[in-house]
């Protein structure tokens, strides 16, 4: 008996150091809620890793099967799994940069061979150009350094950088000219070497530069930064996540070209995703993607991160990102190759919309012609000439139709029945009395 109250003692703590383990890796991956005070220090979007379309890998226990938790809805961003079981998701060490998004100061830069990768596809759109770095510090951002190092070869017209400082005041912008040449003043340089607590400060990337002292902090927003946004072509950098939305406002407000850095859950944004389904802006080359950041000096190496030992820099990987671009790219224009035909079995409707629910971009059906749930991931497959992104509107009688854009002004007055519009949000759409994830409606285009 007493040997059975000691066992049951031990199974009690055992289960409540699990349930408290539980609850703090639920809370360390809860999305920040960004706010209107958060500054724009340069801190790198950290987030879950995106299960490749949507289909949810739940662990095994003695051979019982365990019931498949609905998605929760986080934030505005993808839905994740309670009890995914992160040991069969590629890279799961990189969970733990999560805890990266909680420290204020810790500032991730993207690395210069995830910049090299993208950037090679869209040399053509450089030609003189001026293109604006205006999230990037010259002394540590391998933005900068790629323009810098490849200016005569892109045939660059100018190349400026701004970043955000409110240690250091004032911040400052930086010019690199294709007419003209400048020299790093003695006291700019002094200014320079002691900003950065070094006496080897890295000359090759600010040489023949022009330094503009700035009044403020270079915060983009800056009446001194939107100069700048003004004068250039194209804009190149990764944004501080917590204001992802403002950035690509500012951008669409001023017409500007860009390729920019996200993570995926900005596809489920309502301020970004009407650029996705009106063809406004769209993936570029390396979608959902695990990638190499730099870390600063005082980063507690754990998960992935490691010292490189070519440059002694702190490395670590971060999941799920993407980048996104307003520039044509051939891409756009490949047809996603189908195989798959519809059945009812194999495609089941939903229980409240009069469209069919399709788990794998792959298995979209060749022959049907309806409205179709497919998950977030067909965004990097989409051809506006071969499917349209659709919405379910109510019009003025009360009926529920599917309509593009042209067919929603047609009809007046209407209204979404979708928290965002051509999208289902998680338990929006509803298989069998269950949630599914997040589904954009899609329907084949027909010529």
């Amino acid at each position: 008996m007493r040997k059975r109250k000691i066992k049951s003692s031990v199974n009690d703590i055992i289960n409540k150091v699990i349930r408290e383990i539980r609850k703090e890796l639920m809370a360390s991956t809860k999305e920040a809620e960004p706010s209107s005070g958060v500054d724009n220090t340069r801190t790198e979007p950290v987030v879950e890793p995106m299960i490749k379309d949507e289909i949810v890998n739940t662990p095994k226990k003695r051979g019982r099967k365990k019931k498949v938790a609905e998605p929760v809805k986080e934030n505005g961003g993808l839905s994740v799994e309670d009890n995914i079981d992160y040991s069969k998701i590629k890279e799961p060490k990189n969970l733990k940069l999560t805890r990266a998004r909680k420290a204020k100061n810790d500032e991730f830069y993207t690395d210069y061979s995830e910049i090299e990768k993208e950037l090679a596809h869209y040399s053509e759109h450089f030609k003189d150009k001026t293109v604006l770095c205006n999230c990037d510090d010259p002394y540590y951002s391998e933005f900068w350094r790629y323009f810098k190092v490849r200016f005569e070869v892109l045939e660059l017209k100018k190349l400026i950088g701004t970043h955000y400082d409110n240690k250091n005041l004032p911040s400052y912008a930086i010019e690199f000219c294709r007419d003209e040449r400048y020299s790093l003043s003695y006291s700019d340089s002094k200014i320079l070497r002691e900003r950065y607590n070094t006496t080897d400060f890295d000359l090759d990337n600010i040489s023949e530069c022009k330094i503009h002292w700035l009044d403020g902090d270079g915060d983009f927003r800056s009446d001194e930064c939107i100069k700048y946004l003004k004068e250039c072509d194209i804009v190149v950098t990764n944004p501080p996540f917590s204001l992802f939305r403002v950035f690509v406002s500012l951008l669409e407000s001023f017409d500007k070209k860009f390729i920019i850095l996200g993570n995926n859950n900005v596809l489920t944004y309502s301020e970004f995703f009407p650029l996705i389904r009106d063809n406004k802006v769209w993936t570029g080359f390396g979608f959902n993607k695990v990638m190499k950041f730099i870390m600063p000096d005082n980063y507690e190496l754990k998960g992935n991160a490691y010292i490189d030992k070519d440059d002694g820099k702190k490395r670590g990987f971060v999941p799920s990102m993407s980048w996104f671009t307003n520039l044509e790219i051939k891409k756009r224009k490949e047809d996603l190759i189908l195989i798959k035909t519809y059945s009812e079995t194999d495609y089941p409707k939903y229980d409240n919309y009069d469209a069919i629910n399709v788990d794998k971009v792959k298995d979209i059906p060749i022959n049907y012609d309806g409205v179709m749930g497919v998950p977030l991931t067909f965004i990097d497959k989409h051809n506006p000439n071969q499917f349209e992104i659709v919405s379910f509107v109510r019009n003025s009688d009360g009926r529920v139709l599917a309509v593009n854009t042209d067919e929603r002004i047609k009809l007046g007055k209407c209204e979404s029945v979708t928290s965002i519009a051509r999208m289902i949000k998680n338990k929006e759409g509803l298989v069998g009395n269950k949630a599914t994830y997040a589904r954009i409606l899609i329907r084949r285009k027909h010529s």
